[in-house]
């Protein structure tokens, strides 16, 4: 059998999710969902002004990070798609 890979979310480890959301937000995301753990466990994020694709910067400890953003329609069939998995 082979394994396919159908989507892919790349995810930041980090020290406090609440911090690094403070962070995002201040670069315009905001929260889509997350897993309502506490300490949040993982969470999504959504900025508009971004078109779909991907960006990479540094951060200050020298990690590279890279962004991916999909737009509206994207996330609308991804909802659409969550809504029908029991």
């Amino acid at each position: 059998m082979t394994a396919k890979a159908a989507y892919s979310t790349p995810m930041l480890h980090v020290a406090s999710i609440e911090t690094s959301i403070a962070l995002y937000e201040l670069m315009g995301f905001a929260t889509i969902d997350t897993d309502r753990g506490t300490p949040l466990g993982s969470t999504r994020l959504h900025c508009d002004d971004m078109p779909s694709g991907m960006t990479n910067f540094r951060d200050p400890d020298g990690y590279i990070i890279e962004i991916a953003h999909w737009s509206a329609t994207q996330q609308q069939a991804w909802e659409k798609c969550l809504a029908t998995k029991p």
